[in-house]
Formats: C-alpha cells, structure tokens, sequence
C-alpha cells in the first residue's frame, strides 16, 4: 500500500436539516465507515456538521422550479467551504455523507507509481454532459492534490464575487436555470454539479481528471431509479443517492454479509 505524505478525508452534513431518526440509521453509519476506513489508511479525518460562514450562498442565483429542494441545493454548496484552505495537506479527498466504504477502496486509484494524472490533478467523476455539450461532473467524491483542488474552489469563489466577470458557460448555465426545462437530466436547481461544469469541461486536462462513474473503486446504489449490484464490488465507495436510504443500506449490508458468507463457504 502506498502511502501520501499528508491526505485528508472530508465529510459535512448539515445535521439541522435531517431528521433524528434518518441520522441515526442511516448518516452517522455511514460516515463512521469512512472515519474508520481513513484511520486505517492513515489518512486525516474531518467532518463538519454546519456551514462555516455565508459564502457560495446562491440564494438570488436558484431559480428553483422542484418544490421542496431549495435547502438541499443550497447544501450543495457547502462543500466548496468545507474543501477550502487545506493547505497542510498534499492531497484532500471529499466523500459526501451518504457513501458507505466497502472494503478498502483507493480514491481514483491515485497510485504515485501507475497514474501519475489523477496524482497531479483535481478529480471528478465524470456523470453525464449538459444537454450533450459540457461535461457535468459527479461531486459525491472529488478531489486530489491539495494545490488543484484549491484552484477549483478558488475559482468558484471568483464567480461569486465578479458577477461581471463570470466564465461564458456559467452565464448561460444560469440563463437556462431561469428557463422552465423538462429534460430532468439537466435539473432545474443549481446544483454545485451544474455549477462546477463550467469549470471541468474548460480545464479538463489543464489541472482537472475525469473518471467514469461506477469504475473501480466508485459504485452507485440506484441506476435510474433501480436497485442494482453489479458495481457492489469490494473495495469500493457505495454511493446511496435518491430516496428510501436507510432501507438501501440495510439491503447493502444484507449483500454484504451474504457475500462474505459464500467467500468463506468456498
């Protein structure tokens, strides 16, 4: 196993906003498996449970049509300040709070010896394009060198505070966000992911790494709205997107444990 000289683990979820029951069986659980899989590594381990100021506060950009998800995109967001200023560290790694590690993955297989680009480089999944023409990343797990990922969220910041000297695609993200749409794989909220293409399809090779989702070491829960486990591999970053998590979990750890039973039986 190779060892980083400094990486950190990041987490958040702003607690206020779940209720007690779902953070109980579902939240916590998960983010414990990834606090103890980072210790075994020997990694760096934080977790915020609150913003930590007001900035990326896109309140006067949303123009959110989906009833009910103005405060999860706003959460979104918080990421970029939960990444921020990390700078006694080489490399930081964001996993978002519904992700439950099985076995002992490698974050975008960053292996110093074999793939010297995701080493170098602020690494997204690579999701979907934006009505087939900009590359939107997948942000439940992002990073990689410190310096890369800081130019990334600097850039973010930049946006925010020039309005008049916004990046072209992000001008006419925004524009399309004001406009009623019914092509759900585009998304009517503002997400953080919506919000970040702009910047990886302009850097894509210049400081930004794209990897295929649901390869190596990164799997999903649901595939448009299924269950599926042909990705439940071990060594792998299980992210329970969409609704009904707590029932996905106990479905995963069933699949967990009938696994480990046959590997024993044969």
């Amino acid at each position: 196993m190779k060892i980083f000289s400094k990486m950190l683990i990041v987490q958040g979820i702003t607690v206020s906003n779940v209720p007690h029951l779902e953070l109980k069986n579902f939240w916590k659980p998960c983010m414990e498996t990834v606090r103890k899989w980072a210790k075994k590594r020997g990694w760096d381990y934080k977790l915020f449970t609150e913003p930590l100021n007001d900035d990326f506060n896109i309140s006067t950009w949303n123009q959110s049509l989906i009833p009910g998800r103005e405060t999860v995109t706003h959460n979104q967001f918080y990421k970029l300040q939960w990444m921020d200023g990390w700078t006694d560290y080489d490399y930081v790694i964001w996993v978002d709070a519904d992700c439950l590690i099985y076995g002992d993955p490698m974050p975008f297989d960053m292996d110093m010896f074999s793939n010297h680009s995701a080493v170098e480089s602020c690494n997204f999944m690579l999701n979907r394009t934006l009505l087939g023409r900009w590359l939107r990343p997948e942000m439940s797990i992002w990073g990689g060198k410190q310096s890369e990922v800081q130019k990334a969220i600097d850039w973010a910041r930049y946006q925010f505070e020039h309005p008049d000297d916004q990046d072209p695609l992000l001008q006419i993200i925004r524009t399309l966000n004001t406009t009623p749409c019914s092509d759900s794989h585009f998304g009517l909220d503002f997400t953080e992911e919506i919000f970040m293409s702009a910047y990886t399809h302009s850097r894509l090779g210049k400081g930004v790494n794209l990897v295929p989702l649901n390869v190596g070491f990164s799997a999903t829960a649901r595939h448009r709205g299924e269950l599926r486990t042909d990705t439940w591999l071990p060594d792998t970053i299980i992210h329970i997107a969409g609704s009904n998590k707590i029932q996905l979990l106990s479905k995963i750890r069933a699949y967990r444990a009938y696994m480990a039973y046959i590997s024993k039986e044969h």
